[in-house]
């Protein structure tokens, strides 16, 4: 990746507002070069612009970090599909043996029925993190 590149992603991973015009000046250069720059890596590198929101603040104050490991693949297929589709995931990896996923509920009815729903997988493994404040979150600036 070319050093403009780079530097255009951490301008725009610190604001992903922060207007052309700005980001040009900001490194002084032509923002029709910086508009070619940003159209390259949107089309190679840059998944989505997403807000971050204060869950708590919307009426989600509850959120539990899920590690989910099922006992075979098919096991693991199948809840794949459940949790990809859930309303409660926020975020969702798949790692070496299971999945980590990061769920928020606006209240303990919700959270007790999500519990009650993935208990019909075949899992080996299941262990729940209530998050009791975000210490960092998407601060990873290149």
């Amino acid at each position: 990746m070319k050093k403009l590149e780079l530097d255009v992603l951490k301008i725009i991973r610190r604001n992903s507002r922060t207007s052309l015009s700005k980001i040009a000046e900001e490194l002084n250069i032509d923002a029709r070069k910086i508009y070619e720059v940003m159209k390259a890596l949107e089309n190679r590198v840059i998944c989505n612009y997403p807000t971050l929101i204060d869950f708590e603040k919307v009426g989600y104050p509850i959120m539990i970090n899920y590690i989910l490991i099922p006992r075979s693949d098919l096991d693991e297929k199948i809840l794949s599909g459940f949790l990809s589709n859930h309303k409660s995931i926020n975020n969702l990896s798949k790692t070496e043996k299971g999945f980590i996923a990061e769920l928020v509920f606006k209240d303990m009815k919700e959270l007790s029925e999500f519990n009650e729903s993935i208990e019909k997988f075949n899992l080996r493994e299941k262990k729940f993190h209530p998050v009791i404040k975000e210490i960092k979150r998407e601060g990873f600036l290149l």
